[in-house]
């Protein structure tokens, strides 16, 4: 709340009204007047007045034609130690952070993609962000920005700038059980139109509880084989670190952004011994040894350019280029009779270019977006499986855009046309592909809007499942991909709703239906491999994949917003119908608590056990419950975590694949549902003059691997 005293002495006729201003707005740029008059009667003497305070309310939350914007508290900024708590500190409705891995998503389930100050952020970016420095977060919905790039969904981070000066953030975070740490570095410089930023970061993890525990169910034209597999005390060791330079140029009617990015994976051990036992008995096995090394590195380049061009044209380009090289050793044995070793090494490479021509036509505005690109993966099977691999794929596209605004409604549309070619070693394969957007948002008043939405796409295939190398990976199991396979087509529509009732209390709603066609599903096919029965997993187009999820979420701050509480409910019902008929009926509910004590907070969070399905799986998880504890005061957030205290098992989920040759249900251990403990360690400076200010570094992605492997 922000207070004006007025103060003024003027000479007023005493029959003219006195006069009390209070000025309480839901949106500074708005404010609304309330007018309090006084008649007094009439004399012949003039008097001195003084106006009574003037009441300013800043708005936290308001909406706008693309969605909403949210203002966060000091005292939300003072608890967070990244862009992501910030999120969840704030208990935005429309909004779905997972606690587990930190990813955003819509309350629906739709990917959510992230920017700071109009540039795309990666999870590490948005880690070495200074919370701060944040004035403002805009959630919006297929937003007509052009430096948007036409995402669907959209968070984008408003931050304080830099005239000159910048600052150095520290971040680290460990965790116990199973041992699990991350640490980064973050520094930014500006000096006027440019901006610096570099990075590094560096993360490792030491595991003795990734097993698995499993039954799986040939069967075979000679008859059925079970084979129950325990390996719950696996091992892996994995290290991974990056670092990345970004430079921004910046003035009134463009920003050039150029980032270089390095990264460094490398998991020297990922063993298991498991107990082994078949029914009916095919040898006197009694346990299996799997093992791998694998590492990969690489190095890629991104930029990201804005032009305001004479005539309302604007102009946005988007290069990318990446390459890494990966090598994995794994084997696989039972006792001396059978031991099978895979040695893969793959080179692979990409580029791309994206550039967006719009123009505006006064509330209106529709643009032309060109796409392409090239991937590229060399695949070199050694040892038990020899074989040589080479991988192109191709695509380029056309898409026209428009964004049309009348008062409190607003239309957007896009369709789009693209070519697809694939070339895996002899097979090539050419499918052009189609898309449409119809999307329309009305502002039924300050405080509430409503979205509908209907959309139709292509679901693109993974390079590996086109991979047509046979690996075998068990005694009993091999993998093959099919050069064949076609894309599968997707239909949604879907209405939303977001309300706030006051600047403490905000509400959403969705309801949603998604039809996907031609899908992929998993099958199986018996033959002889060294004198022995092998089911060999491959993958064909069939069926369908229907869901209508629906939901709502609620935040409500109470006693000055000291106390927070966020709920949310969802449910679906999935239908995947192939070879094999699954049927999945889920709830989804969720709660979280803040309190804040000054610079003190705890926070408890709740979800209940949860059903999931898949293209190719079903199953369920523990729920999940955690508490922390905390202290944050401008440079410095310091917070403890206990996660699911009363739970020592190390059960993370069951899992369950079927289809007509083979059945499965595999249970996977690991930490993310066991007892664990951590503490989060933040801290950062600032330095110069804050009037102009880009974002952070973040760490790249690699090229997408198109090695075939189980």
């Amino acid at each position: 709340m922000i207070r004006y005293f007025f103060p003024v002495l003027f000479m007023q006729a005493a029959w003219l009204p006195t006069y009390g201003v209070e000025v309480d707005s839901l949106r500074t740029e708005n404010l609304r007047l309330a007018v309090k008059a006084n008649v007094e009667s009439p004399a012949d003497t003039t008097s001195s007045v003084e106006l009574n305070e003037v009441v300013v309310r800043a708005s936290r939350i308001y909406t706008t034609s693309d969605g909403m914007v949210y203002v966060p508290s000091k005292r939300e900024k003072n608890i967070s130690f990244s862009s992501i708590s910030l999120l969840e500190a704030m208990g935005i409705p429309s909004l779905t952070i997972n606690p587990q891995s930190n990813g955003v998503s819509t309350i629906s389930g739709e990917p959510v993609r992230i920017y700071i100050d109009y540039q795309p952020a990666s999870a590490d970016d948005l880690t070495g962000m200074r919370p701060a420095d944040v004035k403002k977060v805009e959630v919006l919905d297929s937003p007509s920005d052009p430096r948007f790039h036409g995402d669907r969904h959209v968070v984008n981070f408003i931050m304080v700038k830099y005239l000159y000066g910048g600052y150095t953030k520290v971040d680290a975070n460990q965790f116990t059980s199973d041992i699990q740490g991350t640490y980064s570095l973050k520094s930014k410089m500006a000096y006027k139109r440019m901006t610096y930023d570099v990075g590094v970061g560096y993360s490792n993890s030491f595991s003795r509880h990734a097993g698995t525990d499993s039954r799986v169910d040939y069967l075979f034209p000679e008859g059925k084989i079970s084979k129950y597999e325990d390996g719950k005390d696996a091992e892996s060791d994995s290290h991974n670190g990056y670092a990345t330079m970004r430079a921004i140029y910046q003035d009134y009617n463009k920003s050039v952004a150029n980032t270089l990015g390095f990264t460094l994976n490398r998991i020297p051990r990922n063993q298991a011994t498991s107990s082994l036992r078949f029914e009916p008995e095919i040898q006197d096995f009694t346990s299996s040894e799997t093992e791998s090394d694998s590492r990969n590195n690489g190095f890629s380049y991104t930029g990201n350019w804005f032009f305001s061009l004479p005539h309302a044209l604007s102009l946005t380009i988007t290069p990318d280029a990446s390459y890494s090289k990966s090598t994995r050793h794994e084997s696989y044995s039972i006792g001396s009779d059978l031991s099978i070793v895979n040695d893969i090494e793959e080179k692979s490479w990409s580029g791309s270019l994206d550039a967006t021509l719009r123009r505006q036509f006064g509330n209106h505005a529709v643009g032309l977006q060109l796409q392409g690109g090239l991937t590229g993966n060399n695949i070199n099977y050694r040892d038990y499986t020899t074989a040589f691999e080479k991988a192109r794929f191709y695509y380029g596209g056309v898409k026209l855009d428009g964004d049309f605004r009348f008062n409190k409604l607003s239309l957007r549309g896009n369709v789009g046309v693209w070519g697809n070619h694939t070339v895996f070693s002899k097979y090539s394969h050419s499918e052009p592909t189609f898309h449409y957007l119809i999307m329309a948002r009305y502002l039924l008043d300050h405080a509430s809007n409503i979205g509908i939405s209907s959309e139709m796409a292509f679901n693109q295939v993974g390079i590996a499942m086109r991979n047509p190398a046979l690996v075998r990976t068990s005694l009993l199991d091999a993998v093959r991909g099919n050069s064949e396979l076609k894309l599968s087509r997707s239909h949604s529509v879907a209405v939303d709703y977001n309300r706030f009732f006051n600047q403490n209390i905000s509400f959403a709603a969705y309801a949603r239906w998604t039809g996907d066609y031609n899908t992929v599903e998993e099958i199986y096919d018996p033959v002889i491999m060294d004198g022995g029965p092998v089911m060999v997993r491959t993958m064909q187009n069939n069926g369908s994949f229907t869901r209508i999820s629906y939901g709502a979420s609620c935040n409500v701050g109470l006693f000055d917003r000291r106390l927070s509480l966020f709920g949310s409910v969802g449910g679906e019902n999935a239908r995947h119908d192939a070879s094999v008929l699954t049927i999945c009926n889920k709830l989804t509910l969720a709660a979280r608590a803040t309190l804040y004590l000054k610079n003190f907070y705890i926070q408890l969070y709740w979800q209940n056990p949860a059903k999931y399905i898949s293209d190719f799986s079903s199953g369920t998880t523990p729920q999940y419950y955690q508490f922390i504890a905390g202290y944050g005061h401008q440079n410095l957030n310091i917070r403890l975590m206990a996660y699911n205290v009363f739970n020592s098992s190390w059960k993370m989920m069951t899992d369950r694949q079927t289809a007509l040759l083979r059945m499965a249900e595999t249970v996977y251990f690991g930490s993310t549902y066991h007892r664990r403990f951590g503490i989060s360690i933040s801290y950062s400076f600032g330095y110069g003059k804050k009037i102009e200010r880009s974002n952070e570094v973040d760490a790249r992605n690699v090229d997408r691997s198109a090695v075939l492997y189980k």
